[in-house]
């Protein structure tokens, strides 16, 4: 190697110089002589290409940050087990002969469940005492709407007054009720009475946040155990209906953006 060829890499080395024949840019820096990326260089007027992660918490935010950022080469993919949607805004071009790409500008949506269906379902099949029971349903008795709101809190009002009852019995009834029979003492004396419950009620409210309010049915199951009442609901298909929802999602995000959704992801 002649003279002349040390001092042009040593001035190289010593100023700093890009490759340009890499995607990315590379320069010689004089500390440690290593070769060291440009991509992220801060001096840059911009960056090289779009390096973002984005979590997005609705379907119109999400819709609304795809439709300011898509391109034909974008994509979305879907996870039914994570209840998650994923866009990769710079994915590859299709074909054989396409061109590669970083995939760093990702935008993800994770459907989540709102405060309202979360109290619903931590209480599902939940034993209740009947003061725990009575206190729950007026806590949430606006999301019922079948009896009405109204119907549902007089009767966990009658149920409170009732608290020191001995119940004795409980009848179906051909309006389906249930009619529940006790016994009190009143003044020294004892009396009988009933109060009617509805076997099944309906509820109303959102599953997802941002999404369509939905109907779910409710059966109330009790127990009779020495003139104590157990109390509880059992939700009806309400796992089966955070499916639909999803598919719900699904089907808005794809007519939506314009784009097939692709069940899966990255591996």
């Amino acid at each position: 190697m002649d003279k002349s060829t040390v001092q042009e890499i040593a001035s190289m080395a010593a100023t700093g110089v890009p490759i340009d024949e890499l995607p990315v840019k590379y320069a010689l820096v004089p500390a440690g002589m290593k070769l060291e990326s440009l991509e992220n260089w801060q001096f840059a007027d911009k960056p090289m290409h779009k390096k973002t992660k984005v979590q997005l918490e609705t379907v119109a935010s999400f819709l609304e940050y795809w439709n300011l950022f898509k391109n034909p080469t974008s994509r979305i993919f879907a996870k039914r087990d994570g209840l998650t949607f994923t866009a990769r805004l710079d994915y590859h071009e299709a074909g054989e002969n396409g061109a590669s790409s970083y995939m760093h500008h990702v935008a993800t949506l994770k459907l989540k469940t709102t405060e309202e269906f979360d109290t619903w379902m931590e209480k599902d099949k939940g034993r209740m005492s009947q003061s725990d029971f009575v206190e729950f349903i007026e806590d949430n008795a606006f999301d019922v709407i079948s009896p009405s709101s109204a119907t549902m809190t007089e009767i966990a009002r009658d149920m409170s007054v009732k608290a020191d009852v001995n119940f004795q019995s409980a009848v179906r009834t051909s309006n389906g009720s249930v009619q529940l029979g006790y016994q009190e003492e009143v003044k020294g004396s004892f009396g009988t009475g009933k109060i009617d419950i509805p076997e099944i009620f309906r509820i109303k409210i959102q599953v997802f946040e941002g999404g369509p309010a939905c109907e779910i049915d409710a059966r109330l199951k009790f127990r009779l155990n020495s003139g104590k009442l157990t109390i509880w609901y059992e939700l009806i298909r309400a796992k089966k209906l955070v499916d639909k929802e999803f598919e719900y999602a699904c089907t808005k995000i794809g007519e939506e953006s314009g784009t097939t959704i692709l069940m899966g992801g990255l591996v």
